[in-house]
Formats: structure tokens, C-alpha cells, sequence
């Protein structure tokens, strides 16, 4: 990776609106004069920089002064805003806009991934201006159209993401280069969801900016119900009442999933971080994985997670079959036996 500063894009084009979720990442006092803040629209991928002639040091008030004069704007003229820059008061006026270069506001990143002029690159690359479409999913992912596909295009947004994006690459084409025959798809074999290209920032530089993939539907978290029921939950809270549906998968998918992690060992692949929040049910059904992470210190193995993980989708699906629910039992005990004893 070079070491180069540079700004993530701005006002990108063939974005689709979404209600703003702005964060504030830097806030500056200047005791008894004013106070400065930057900030981030997650959702709709923008830095703004706040300024006011007074000290406030309430985040949760500047968020939504900010998130105020996006939604007005987008109200009147259907577009993000024109301007970055907000100057205000604590009343409210007078309330001036300015627009400064985005790298004099976005938080800047430090170094680059760089891919597709290499010798040993071997998967396809695009641009960031075929990326059609963008729609917020969540921090760092959008849905989008590629190639006339319904994809996800998952960014570079922030220096931490850097190496994230990386070995997204690389364990890609591990997968790629273990497959046998050649061509075989991974997403079959190891139901992983593949990459299909790599996201160069324009045709004239191999500096990436992200990774596009098929959109491989939601996640098993988001389908129990959201994070409150979700594996990393915590259990002294205890959980609301659930107006939703049980997990809607099956004993088939749960063992298809074991043999795609069975296969990531056998290709000496480590995913690093299985779990309700990294395994999504696919438009036809398939439990893939996603976000091959950086292997925890305390992680012990794929195995040992997929049987964490179905321990926890056993309170959380309607069996209906005769005998599945225990089959699923046995299998996550015999998982949790031979890679560790079971989870306290």
C-alpha cells in the first residue's frame, strides 16, 4: 500500500437518497469563543462541517442540526445538498452554506490498496463511474447495479477499511486458485459470496476503492429480528417480545453451509469471523458468507463457529420437519466437541 492522502469521492453521481444518519467524528472547542464539528453522512456517503459562534458540546444536537438542513435541501431541490459547510448559531440564525473542496472537509485516508497491474491479479476490474445506482445498505456497503446486476459495491471508506478490503482480495483468490476444475465457482464450493470485480477509482490508475459483489440477500441477524436477537446479543438484557417470523431457513441449508466451511479448511482458508451477522440467505436460499475477516486472538475455528452459530438458530427457527431440530443439536455438539467443548 502507498502512502498517499486522498478523500473518498463526493457528490457521487447515480446515488439514490436516503434519510440521512450523520455522524460527528471530530468536535473542536475554542473555550469561550465557538466550536467546530465534522461530520458524516453515512448514509448518503458526505462530510459536512458545522461551525457555530458559540460552545455546544452536544453531539446528539448537532447531528440533528445537520440532519435538519440535509433533509430541507433534499425536500425543496431532490438532491443532496449543494454545500458542506453549515454556519450557525445555537437559536438557529442567522444560518449561512458554504462549499469547500471535499479533501478541506472529508477525513482523509491515509495509503492505498492498489489492483489489476500486477502480474499475479487475476480478477476482473472496473470503475467507479460503472458503479450505477448506490444505494445505503450499511456503514461502508451499498446496493447497486453493475452490468446490468444487482450487486453490492463494498468501499473504502475509512483508513481501518483498508486492509479489510485487501484481504477481501486475497482470500478471493486463494479460493479461486484452490478450486478444482479451474472456473469452478466458490460460491457453489465454499458458499462464499464471490467478487466479481475490483473497484478502481477511474481507468487511468490501479488505486482501488472498493469490491463489487452479487447482492447476496440479508443477513441471518437482520432476519431474527435485528442485533437485540443476534448471537453477540446480551443475555442479561433479555429480549423483547418478537411480532416477526422465526428465522426462515432449514436443516438443508444449515448442512450445505457446513460443507462449504469444511471445504474453506480444506483449501487452507480461514474466514475469521462466522456468525449470524456474516451469513446471508441468498435470494435462492443458499446460506452464503461474507466479510472474510481478520481472525480474532480468542477465535478457535471456522467449525467451532458455524456450531455457535447453530446452537443459536435453534432457538430461532419454527422445525418443522420431524427430528430436524435435534439432528441440528447433535451436529452443533459434535462441532463444539472436536474444536473445543461447548460455549459457556
Amino acid at each position: 500500500m502507498s502512502s498517499t492522502r486522498w478523500a473518498a469521492p463526493a457528490d457521487e453521481a447515480d446515488r439514490v437518497w436516503h434519510e440521512p444518519e450523520v455522524i460527528i467524528y471530530n468536535l473542536i472547542v475554542y473555550p469561550e469563543v465557538s466550536s467546530s464539528a465534522i461530520a458524516y453522512d453515512v448514509a448518503n456517503r458526505k462530510w459536512y462541517e458545522l461551525n457555530l459562534d458559540t460552545i455546544v458540546r452536544d453531539e446528539d444536537w448537532m447531528d440533528a442540526v445537520i440532519t435538519k438542513h440535509i433533509s430541507d435541501y433534499h425536500a425543496h431541490h431532490g438532491t443532496l445538498p449543494d454545500f458542506n459547510v453549515i454556519n450557525t448559531t445555537r437559536e438557529g440564525t442567522p444560518t449561512t452554506f458554504e462549499k469547500k473542496p471535499n479533501e478541506h472537509v472529508a477525513r482523509r485516508i491515509e495509503g492505498n490498496v492498489h489492483y489489476g497491474r500486477g502480474p499475479s491479479d487475476i480478477l476482473p476490474t472496473t470503475t467507479f463511474e460503472q458503479v450505477k445506482q448506490k444505494l445505503y445498505l450499511n456503514r461502508g456497503i451499498d446496493r447497486c447495479v453493475w452490468n446490468g446486476a444487482d450487486c453490492i459495491f463494498k468501499r473504502i471508506e475509512f483508513v481501518e477499511d483498508l486492509e479489510a478490503i485487501e484481504r477481501e482480495i486475497k482470500t478471493r483468490e486463494a479460493l479461486l486458485a484452490a478450486s478444482e476444475p479451474p472456473g469452478t465457482s466458490i460460491e457453489l464450493r465454499f458458499h462464499v459470496l464471490p467478487i466479481l470485480a475490483v473497484v478502481n477509482k477511474h481507468s487511468e490508475t490501479d488505486e482501488v476503492l472498493g469490491i463489487i459483489m452479487p447482492y447476496g440477500g440479508q443477513s441471518l441477524e437482520s432476519l431474527a429480528g435485528g442485533y437485540q436477537y443476534g448471537m453477540g446479543a446480551d443475555p442479561e438484557e433479555g429480549l423483547p417480545p418478537k411480532p416477526w417470523p422465526s428465522l426462515p431457513i432449514a436443516e438443508e441449508q444449515i448442512i450445505d453451509l457446513l460443507r462449504g466451511v469444511r471445504e474453506l479448511a480444506k483449501a487452507g482458508v480461514v474466514h475469521g469471523d462466522v456468525n449470524d451477522r456474516n451469513t446471508l440467505l441468498t435470494p435462492d436460499n443458499r446460506l452464503v458468507l461474507v466479510d472474510m475477516g481478520e481472525v480474532a486472538p480468542d477465535y478457535v475455528s471456522d467449525v467451532h463457529a458455524l456450531g455457535r452459530m447453530m446452537l443459536w438458530a435453534l432457538e430461532m427457527v419454527s422445525w418443522t420437519t420431524p427430528g430436524a431440530e435435534d439432528r441440528v443439536r447433535q451436529i452443533a455438539t459434535q462441532l463444539l466437541a472436536e474444536t473445543g467443548g461447548m460455549p459457556e
